[in-house]
């Protein structure tokens, strides 16, 4: 029997990379007999760009960039040949936001990597939309790359989405050196860019927004909807994939004609999952935290579909779950391994995480050798 571990992170403790070793090391140690498979997945979010380079190599490029706190940080991007590999995450991640409110975070640092790749010689960025703590709707971004933003007084602003009910007029001309630099958009969310299921409404509160934080974020895109409205006859509100990463996906779509693909898709396709998953019997994935928006164009719906298709059975190994056990069975769960369903600050989980994943895994796969399972 052959075994495949595709995993995703498990957002803020283990990369993809680390608990796809960590689980296989389990498995081996289990006593079980046959071929395990570790193909470390992601869908735009963190650890996007350390698969990338396992599969494609290139050259980590240093950068200093604005951080989503408005102060500079120190990150990196990847350069193979003319294409760049950008993780948002990297810049705008939840582990670099310090506190400042969501109002006050800014895209700004994402537009001065794209900047930079581009004068090293990149004819086209790949940007990776997951994992950020931002809800700017990326105008910080395009303010990076040259856009402009007018009050009704022709006064121009700094875009930060506490004024954003304030901006009248949005220009772009600046972004016309760009048009012929090929720019393409992973996203992991197929979510509108307004609404109950918009940006604001669905991911402002996990980056740390208040209620009224939310509504003030909600309105300010409502108005941008209707600026882009007036003075481009078109309404974005409710186009698919415009509420990933705060709104980053709208301005790369909009402004700068970015193709938005699946990350989940993207990235099995790159790992060559589609072919390496027929070759096994068993299939294992899995993320930090199980609960509805896992499927939602995540890496766990799209193993699970792919394994489906190809009539392979599958497991789950998540951190820890908000489903009950009849929503797995609705869902077609029908094997969950949670490795700590106790509440808990994500620092202390850190402390024991990879130790936990491996002491959990190796416990489950030897009962199951035990009983021959697998």
């Amino acid at each position: 029997m052959n075994i495949l571990i595709a995993i995703d992170s498990f957002k803020g403790t283990i990369s993809s990379i680390e608990g796809c070793k960590i689980i296989k090391q389990a498995i081996c140690d289990s006593g079980f007999i046959g071929k395990v498979f570790a193909i470390p997945q992601a869908d735009g979010g963190e650890g996007s760009l350390d698969i990338v380079k396992s599969v494609l190599g290139g050259e980590d490029i240093d950068v200093e960039v604005m951080g989503p706190c408005l102060t500079n940080i120190k990150t990196h991007y990847l350069l193979v040949d003319d294409k760049a590999y950008i993780e948002s995450a990297l810049i705008l991640g939840y582990t670099l936001n310090d506190g400042l409110t969501i109002l006050n975070r800014t895209s700004e640092g994402l537009g001065m990597a794209i900047k930079d790749a581009i004068i090293r010689g990149a004819k086209e960025i790949n940007i990776f939309l997951g994992g950020s703590c931002t809800n700017d709707a990326g105008l910080g971004m395009l303010y990076a790359l040259g856009a402009k933003f007018f009050d009704n007084e022709n006064k121009a602003l700094y875009p930060l989405p506490e004024i954003y009910n304030s901006i009248e007029r949005i220009d772009v001309e600046g972004l016309d050196i760009y048009k012929d630099i090929k720019i393409n958009a992973i996203v992991d969310v197929d979510n509108p860019f307004i609404g109950n299921f918009g940006a604001s409404k669905t991911f402002a509160k996990q980056k740390g927004a208040t209620e009224e934080e939310i509504n003030i974020l909600e309105d300010g895109f409502i108005h941008l909807v209707d600026v882009i409205k007036n003075q481009y006859n078109e309404d974005i509100g409710y186009r698919s994939g415009y509420g990933a990463s705060g709104g980053i996906s709208m301005a790369l779509n909009y402004f700068l004609n970015a193709p938005l693909y699946k990350g989940s898709e993207y990235f099995t396709k790159i790992t060559n999952l589609n072919n390496i998953i027929k070759e096994v019997d068993y299939v294992i994935t899995g993320e930090g935290k199980l609960d509805h928006t896992s499927f939602n164009g995540k890496v766990v719906s799209s193993v699970i579909d792919l394994a489906n298709e190809n009539h392979k059975e599958v497991m789950l190994i998540v951190g820890k779950s908000d489903l009950s056990k009849e929503e797995c069975n609705k869902l077609g769960i029908k094997h969950l391994l949670v490795i700590n369903q106790e509440e808990k600050d994500i620092g202390v989980i850190k402390l024991t995480a990879k130790k936990d994943l491996y002491n959990k895994s190796l416990d489950y796969f030897k009962q199951k050798n035990d009983h021959q399972v697998i």
